[in-house]
């Protein structure tokens, strides 16, 4: 699951806890070499505070796709 989550170019790092449980937790690291280029292009302001909103809509309507593929 955690190379999954990987795969979207913002995320860094993704460690997955809960293996055996009913449902599971995923800590979503941004890729500190790839938000800067990606929010360039989209006019963010990474310094600012509002884009980590913009950061966090990209990163949720992305995810839900790779997660559906995990569910049994």
């Amino acid at each position: 699951m955690e190379n999954i989550l990987k795969e979207h170019p913002l995320i860094g790092q993704a460690p997955v806890h809960g293996d055996g449980r009913s449902c599971l937790m995923a800590l979503l690291v941004l890729d500190p070499e790839t938000v800067p280029a990606w929010a360039a292009a989209r006019g963010i302001d990474v310094a600012a505070s509002a884009p980590a909103g913009a950061r966090r809509g990209e990163m949720t309507h992305r995810l839900p796709v790779p997660a559906r593929t995990l569910v049994r």
